[in-house]
């Protein structure tokens, strides 16, 4: 009983305060929060359409070499996340296999 009423509670302040949110980030940005992955993301596009300024693309070598050795961890995404294809070689016909690993941490002794 007092679990369920918990979860109730906690379920329902948690969609209050997304609502309340969802209202002030539209009503300031225009932006809607349910379009993006991560609040960094939601925060970055804000920046970007209340000053105005529009990125350029890296055509310098020496400047894509330094932001790629640069990244460390983070979401990485290409194409839709909605949907994998599996591409294993040598697979039964019946059976299909998509492995997922999680590799944030992996370079963090370097």
């Amino acid at each position: 009983m007092y679990t369920d009423t918990y979860c109730l509670a906690d379920t329902t302040i948690l969609a209050d305060v997304f609502i309340r949110l969802r209202d002030l980030m539209f009503a300031s940005f225009g932006l809607d929060i349910c379009h993006y992955f991560s609040l960094p993301m939601l925060t970055y596009d804000a920046a970007l359409k209340k000053t105005g300024v529009w990125l350029q693309h890296l055509d310098d070598i020496t400047m894509i070499n330094f932001f790629e050795y640069s990244v460390r961890g983070g979401l990485v995404s290409v194409g839709e996340l909605r949907t994998a294809k599996a591409n294993i070689e040598n697979v039964q016909e019946d059976k299909t296999y998509i492995w997922f690993g999680d590799l944030k941490i992996f370079m963090a002794g370097h």
